[in-house]
């Protein structure tokens, strides 16, 4: 008897972890995807990718070949990324500024830098008055997977709640990176 409740449970776990990973893809997106001018950049040295998911890509997304709802993941990465970046890039400002004697040489001194957080904050800002639309469609797509096939429905229901989690994220985070990309920016302007 517990041999068969073993081979049982075996069975639906084996049927579980095949309908959560088969059917089921990730793409990535590169800086270059996210804001192309922001591809090139150093912190600390290392290329903004070494600060990214893996290797393959600085974020990853679900695709489940329909397009709702990988458009969907692929907006939600986009604006999860650039606020990473953002975040990064002030943070790595912020450190450096720290250094200087004189926080006047800024300016030049970090030229580079402070030319990626405009890039960034532009990106950012663009991203974020789409917050509300994004957020709308998450709760469209949650309510929705009737067009999704069978065997990529768990992975979508598990993007869908990951990307809304994201949103939250951004929505909480963004508002007051905004707000210190803005002051670095018009404290250089000086």
């Amino acid at each position: 008897m517990q041999k068969k409740i073993r081979i049982i449970t075996l069975m639906v776990v084996f049927v579980l972890t095949a309908l959560t990973s088969f059917g089921a893809s990730k793409n990535y997106l590169q800086v270059s995807d996210i804001e192309p001018k922001l591809s090139n950049i150093q912190i600390d040295n290392k290329p903004i990718l070494a600060y990214g998911e893996d290797s393959n890509g600085f974020i990853s997304y679900t695709v489940v070949d329909e397009s709702s709802f990988d458009d969907f993941f692929k907006e939600t990465a986009s604006l999860d990324a650039i606020t990473n970046i953002s975040n990064l890039l002030v943070t790595d400002f912020n450190k450096k500024l720290n250094t200087l004697s004189d926080k006047s040489t800024a300016k030049v001194v970090y030229a580079d830098l402070l030319e990626s957080i405009k890039y960034s904050y532009n990106a950012l800002d663009k991203e974020v008055k789409n917050l509300n639309n994004l957020k709308d469609t998450g709760k469209n797509l949650s309510n929705n997977f009737g067009k999704v096939k069978l065997t990529k429905k768990i992975a979508a229901t598990q993007g869908v709640a990951q990307s809304i989690k994201n949103l939250d994220n951004v929505s909480s985070v963004a508002p007051k990176l905004l707000e210190q990309m803005k002051k670095i920016l018009d404290l250089m302007k000086k």
